[in-house]
């Protein structure tokens, strides 16, 4: 038993050197990986929520847009029915072009990077 004890102390140093060069070196940089991987996750989340929002009113004035949109071919279609005349026709056809054109150039509906 004796001897044993001995041979551990002789070890000590090796011990004591092993967990300030290797050990400590090491974790500190576990650590530092662990805050820089912490500070991406950070920077990531507050992109997507940015990203969510913008999407999200962009998706808002789509849908009024479309209603809009939508409402205006619903009064072209019924002006259409109580027409009385060819030209009368024509220029609400023509209305109905150009509110189409004008729809489909819409902010909303145009290809946006988030």
């Amino acid at each position: 038993m004796v001897l044993l004890d001995q041979r551990l102390k002789a070890h000590y140093p090796l011990k004591g050197r092993l967990e300030t060069e290797i050990y400590q070196l090491r974790s500190s940089e576990i650590v530092e990986h662990k805050k820089r991987y912490e500070r991406h996750v950070r920077t990531i989340i507050e992109k997507l929520d940015n990203q969510t929002e913008e999407f999200n009113l962009i998706l808002e004035e789509s849908v009024e847009s479309l209603k809009t949109y939508e409402s205006e071919q619903k009064d072209l279609r019924t002006a259409l029915t109580t027409a009385e005349s060819i030209s009368r026709m024509d220029g609400i056809q023509t209305q109905a072009k150009d509110k189409t054109a004008k729809f489909g150039e819409s902010k909303s509906f145009q290809n946006t990077s988030l």
